[in-house]
């Protein structure tokens, strides 16, 4: 096994190990009727399978021989829109929670001082009804009797 770089994957494949003899023995034939050592009918022969079906697992490899050999673009795969999409608005909520907390954290301190303020003004000046008295005469409605 090829050790990756650090924070790199490894580029580098092993070839696969076929521990199948049936998957040897039809790669085999694959490899010589693609080498041109073989007919398709004669591998056929040689597996026991319909031509018609060994064509089939011919072109089936091959396919994905092309595959893997066929260039990729260079990079990074592009990002899906809908992730994109996802992607900016987290960051826009997450932005957005931030103002939020800051201006929690304002108002809360905010209201701490105006608290601290409201107690300062209610130390310096005496409770209600206790002060000095003043009497209001009252009016009496003149008497009946007298």
């Amino acid at each position: 096994m090829v050790k990756p770089k650090r924070g790199k994957p490894a580029t580098y494949t092993p070839a696969p190990k076929v521990k199948d003899p049936r998957v040897a023995e039809r790669l085999e034939a694959v490899l010589q009727v693609m080498n041109g050592v073989n007919s398709v009918s004669e591998a056929a022969r040689q597996l026991h399978l319909p031509r018609n079906y060994f064509q089939t697992l011919l072109h089936r490899g091959q396919a994905g021989l092309l595959e893997g050999l066929t260039p990729k673009p260079a990079g990074r795969p592009p990002t899906p829109p809908a992730e994109q999409t996802l992607t900016s608005e987290n960051q826009r909520l997450r932005r957005q929670l931030a103002q939020t907390q800051l201006q929690l954290t304002r108002t809360e301190k905010l209201l701490e001082a105006a608290g601290d303020i409201l107690r300062e003004q209610a130390r310096a000046r005496p409770p209600r009804g206790m002060g000095p008295r003043k009497h209001r005469t009252r009016h009496r409605a003149p008497d009946e009797s007298g």
